[in-house]
């Protein structure tokens, strides 16, 4: 009997046993279906979203000169941002300075350059030159005018290439853009924006200025009252003088583009030329333009009327850590008090700097023998007698990963807006020593925002440098204030690569451009003169009648 039972429930545990096994199989089974119908899924999804995201993506046609390496620096930062986020963009790069030219794209499929053979004009390579030589003398009105014929050719020449292009009429006739993104400076670009049928442009500035000729065709309000020219070395705050000098250098850049002898002119008898009555005016062109992108962060700006399409891009690139050479590594990590960073930029030429102007920076900067100072510079052979030790030199120095080294304790540039704003994010004292262009205004907001101390580019003395120095290195509020403002340029509720894109899906999509009244006023009327001229006729009319 005891047999028996055990033999029933042994073979009940084998039934059981075997019951088991068969759900098991079959769980095991189901789940196996499962997972490879979910992959499939996946992947079909994934398959069908990427082949519409190639369909569907837009496109973009990207002008971009090669005046300054800053400037290609901006376009390829937000080149590689558009692409990165699913658009296809496609860059027109005609070169315009020696050693200037865009980096190679290969490995990014979504951006396609579209080179211009275009050699660098005589009238460049000479009046250059004679530029960088002359750089650091006062500005007369002979160079400032040498400097505006100089990039006025440039524009010219490239625009007559450029018409003429079989590659670029080409790309442009069988590609439909859905975005043209240009230097609104120059019509050349506008003018190939309407051959192909472009629907919106939108005007890039690869430095902070918004020069008054290019405001007037956005919409953005021109108040010389309050807003220096770019050009101009007056700040947001300025006497009567200073306002009725400003108001004139605006009046005369925001009329210029109307004379004959101007690069709109001029580029416009090139396309009349090419395409005869079929094309359209420069007000026709202008009717497209739908927005701005500005190189600049709106907290280091002078503050300003905006339109909404109106935005600053500020730094494209995403923050990461920054690593050093090894090379550079013995450099910064010697028993020093510190490194201090010395450089007027890439577009000057440290062999045309003038010995006496080396020698004044050599010994101030001998006055400071515990610190290490980096220097951009060059120094001929019969005088490196007179370099003191604690001073380096090198003809190339890696900035923005230097700038971030917690070791650096003050920066002496020329206040270009690339190396301000790289400073101005990581919270570093500056010293700007403005050459041309728009440094001054950037120096000015840079000492305005309390970040940096400004000297004259003729006051360039070693006492005067020592001076300013001392302050900086031994005034803890200038370090301070400089970390406090880095945190505020990072404080944003989105990145600025983010900021762009959703800008340009918005600005895309919207069938409608957004424009402001301020287009369809002339000068008389923007500024209410007819009103003011009214009402003081009037005024005057009822005094005589009093009286």
């Amino acid at each position: 009997m005891l047999k028996q039972n055990r033999s029933s429930s042994s073979s009940a545990n084998q039934s059981e046993h075997k019951y088991n096994n068969r759900v098991h199989k079959q769980i095991t089974r189901t789940m196996q279906i499962t997972i490879t119908l979910y992959v499939s899924i996946c992947l079909t999804y994934g398959f069908i979203s990427e082949l519409f995201a190639k369909e569907f993506r837009s496109n973009v046609l990207h002008f971009a000169f090669g005046i300054s390496k800053s400037h290609v620096l901006f376009n390829e930062r937000l080149a590689n941002v558009l692409s990165e986020n699913g658009y296809n963009v496609h860059i027109v790069f005609a070169p315009a300075a020696p050693g200037v030219d865009l980096p190679d794209f290969r490995n990014n499929k979504n951006v396609e350059v579209i080179k211009i053979n275009f050699t660098t004009t005589d009238i460049f390579l000479t009046l250059g030159k004679q530029w960088q030589k002359n750089i650091f003398k006062k500005d007369s009105v002979r160079n400032i005018f040498a400097v505006g014929r100089m990039f006025q050719k440039l524009l010219i020449d490239s625009c007559k290439i450029l018409s003429k292009s079989s590659a670029l009429k080409q790309q442009i006739e069988t590609i439909q853009y859905d975005v043209l993104l240009t230097y609104c400076l120059d019509i050349c670009p506008l003018a190939f924006g309407w051959k192909g049928k472009i629907p919106k442009t939108i005007c890039i500035s690869p430095s902070t200025v918004i020069f008054e000729s290019v405001a007037s065709i956005v919409g953005t309000p021109i108040r010389p009252s309050f807003i220096p020219n770019g050009g101009s070395a007056y700040s947001d705050k300025m006497t009567f003088f200073d306002r009725l000098c400003n108001s004139l250098l605006s009046f005369l850049m925001l009329m210029y583009p109307q004379l004959p002898i101007s690069a709109h002119k001029i580029e416009e008898n090139i396309f009349k030329t090419v395409h005869g009555n079929d094309y359209k005016s420069i007000k026709e062109l202008n009717s497209n333009i739908a927005g701005m992108l500005i190189n600049g962060e709106a907290s280091l700006e002078f503050p300003r009327p905006l339109l909404p399409t109106v935005i600053y891009l500020g730094d494209l690139l995403p923050p990461k850590s920054s690593q050093l050479s090894t090379e550079w590594q013995h450099v910064v990590e010697a028993e020093n008090a510190g490194i201090i960073l010395f450089s007027f930029g890439s577009v000057i030429n440290a062999n045309f700097i003038p010995w006496e102007i080396k020698k004044e920076l050599l010994d101030a900067f001998s006055r400071f023998p515990n610190y290490t100072i980096v220097c951009k510079l060059s120094v001929d052979e019969s005088h490196k007698y007179h370099l003191p030790p604690n001073v380096k030199l090198f003809n190339w120095i890696p900035q923005r990963e230097l700038l971030d080294h917690p070791k650096l304790k003050l920066f002496i540039t020329h206040g270009g807006y690339n190396s301000l704003l790289e400073t101005a994010k990581v919270g570093v004292p500056m010293i700007t020593i403005p050459l041309f262009g728009d440094q001054m205004s950037n120096a000015l907001r840079a000492e305005r925002k309390k970040l940096s101390l400004v000297i004259n580019k003729l006051e360039i003395t070693s006492e005067n440098l020592e001076k300013k120095m001392k302050i900086l290195l031994e005034d803890k509020t200038y370090f301070d204030r400089a970390k406090q403002f880095a945190g505020f340029i990072h404080d944003k509720p989105l990145s600025n690569a983010d900021m762009l894109i959703r800008y340009m899906d918005i600005t895309i999509r919207r069938q409608k451009i957004i424009k402001s009244a301020v287009l369809n006023l002339n000068t008389i009327q923007e500024f209410n003169l007819d009103s003011v001229i009214l009402a003081t006729s009037a005024f005057l009319v009822l005094l005589s009648l009093v009286r």
